[in-house]
């Protein structure tokens, strides 16, 4: 129901059975509305060390201003990882979208803001695919799999500590 205040009273219980059985990892915190309402934990965050807080945003989400605004909010304050993203021209109306009208202003988004990110989802069957089923990468305007190889590719080298 988009109510952090709920969400994060759960949260903060699971992370102390987390933080309990592995006192270094890094833990992921969900946030309401699949992930997508990440702007409350900037004011009222879990308690504890060594959190990123977890966003999601597909083509249907990123119309929405409001969405990258609860993005950059949280961001400001603490790591946030955007662990689902992507698009598929003509998928459901969640992940419809290109390279040009989505894959792009996200990624100068992402890379603005120094965010985390994994794509969802390397498979062939789950949506949006980033490959064929005979496991060959889709590639195109409208296909993720070529546009997150490429984006890996170009960030091979970024951030490598310097010898």
């Amino acid at each position: 129901d988009g109510n952090w205040a709920t969400v994060r009273s759960n949260m903060q219980t699971w992370y102390d059975i987390v933080r309990a059985r592995a006192p270094q990892n890094l833990v992921l915190v969900g946030t309401p509305n699949w992930c997508q309402l990440v702007g409350a934990t900037a004011q009222n965050p879990v308690n504890g060390t060594n959190i990123a807080y977890v966003a999601h945003m597909y083509p249907l989400h990123w119309n929405e201003p409001s969405l990258r605004s609860e993005i950059t909010t949280a961001a400001a304050v603490h790591p946030v990882f955007v662990s689902e993203w992507g698009f598929q021209q003509g998928g459901n109306e969640i992940v419809d979208g290109t390279a040009t009208n989505y894959g792009n202003p996200f990624k100068q988004f992402i890379e603005q803001a120094r965010l985390s990110w994994t794509a969802w989802c390397a498979s062939s069957s789950w949506g949006p695919p980033m490959f064929n089923m005979d496991g060959s990468l889709r590639v195109g305007e409208g296909s993720m799999g070529g546009f997150v190889k490429d984006w890996l590719y170009e960030r091979r080298d970024a951030d490598r500590p310097m010898p």
